[in-house]
């Protein structure tokens, strides 16, 4: 029998889990079930953009953009502040680090973007990568798990998966 690793919020700080990321522990998570067991999760959004705008002009700004989506009605990332300089997003990158764990959900870094919509297209792509966004990702949160036993799993299908039972 497999047990599920509980969420770090609720785990105690000497028993977690060794994951590189908040990202992946939960994207695997999601993506190995079945779908009626994902569609029984609470799963939330936050909207930061959109893939194309059709009808009209799109909002000059990403912040624009941002509060255009509110007006939607669809959830933005209340974090989300506006700096100014290389130094305005390491300060923020310190200030949202410091509260990271004090946070409603897991982040595993912050996006700069430039603010500007006629900037950002001047800017352009390398591949599928935005020239006019960078990535500022925080050290991985990692603790050791004590493996206490090895176990053999049987799937329905008869295939033998080895699984483990691991304490703090």
């Amino acid at each position: 029998m497999v047990q599920e690793i509980p969420s770090p919020r609720t785990m105690p700080e000497t028993c977690l889990p060794r994951w590189r990321s908040s990202t992946g522990r939960h994207g695997t998570s999601v993506k190995s079930r079945a779908l009626s067991t994902t569609a029984k999760r609470p799963l939330a959004v936050f909207f930061y953009g959109v893939g194309q705008w059709r009808g009209g002009e799109p909002p000059a700004s990403q912040t624009a953009l941002l509060k255009q989506l509110e007006g939607w009605g669809l959830r933005t990332c209340p974090e989300i502040r506006r700096v100014r300089g290389v130094e305005g997003c390491l300060d923020y990158y310190r200030s949202i680090g410091a509260r990271r764990s004090e946070l409603a959900y897991q982040i595993d870094g912050v996006v700069y973007k430039v603010n500007s919509r006629g900037e950002q297209e001047t800017l352009g792509f390398v591949s599928r990568a935005p020239r006019w966004a960078i990535a500022h990702k925080f050290p991985a949160d990692e603790a050791l798990t004590v493996v206490r036993e090895i176990l053999r799993s049987v799937s329905v299908t008869v295939t033998v998966a080895p699984a483990i039972a691991a304490s703090c």
